[in-house]
């Protein structure tokens, strides 16, 4: 499987997602993907699996180190008090202390992006790799002054319910005021 690199990561070109999956069968699915060759699992607060997801991350036999672990973080929980919780949360159901991509799954219409990119700045040296946005607009970089990440990453669902999409080039990084 190739691997695209993006600053510091290492990132595999596809992932095993799995949203959506049934909730007595997501350990098994993947650890089955590890077996496979998958070496990017994605799972998210809002899919109410990361138990399970960590659970078939401890059943396969492939090394930690060698899994690309991205899960998400949910809107309710950006504010700065709340993110950090939340990403311990997480990490705990996980059973494990990173993950290697962290995404805010989807904007909020409560808590200004400042105010969490802020949040993630202060946890991504200790508990992530690679952390970014998901969901977000690409104007909402515009409005800032400085960030330690790059909003870089972007997910595309490609399966055969979504055979049509739109792709759209991102290689500006953007400045956002998270400080």
């Amino acid at each position: 499987m190739s691997i695209t690199l993006i600053g510091p990561a290492q990132i595999p070109s596809m992932g095993f997602g799995t949203f959506q999956l049934e909730q007595d069968t997501v350990a098994d699915m993947v650890a089955a993907a590890l077996s496979e060759g998958f070496r990017h699992v994605d799972t998210a607060q809002a899919y109410e699996n990361e138990e399970q997801v960590g659970e078939g991350l401890r059943r396969a036999d492939v090394r930690r180190d060698d899994v690309f672990l991205t899960t998400k973080i949910l809107p309710e929980h950006f504010s700065p008090e709340a993110f950090t919780a939340a990403t311990d949360a997480s990490l705990k159901r996980l059973g494990t202390d990173y993950v290697d991509l962290l995404l805010l799954h989807w904007p909020s219409k409560d808590v200004p992006i400042a105010e969490t990119i802020g949040a993630l700045n202060k946890i991504m040296p200790l508990k992530t790799r690679l952390s970014s946005t998901q969901g977000l607009p690409w104007d909402f970089g515009k409005k800032g002054s400085r960030c330690a990440i790059w909003a870089s990453v972007s997910q595309k669902r490609s399966d055969m319910f979504t055979a049509r999409f739109r792709t759209v080039n991102h290689d500006t990084p953007y400045e956002i005021n998270g400080s």
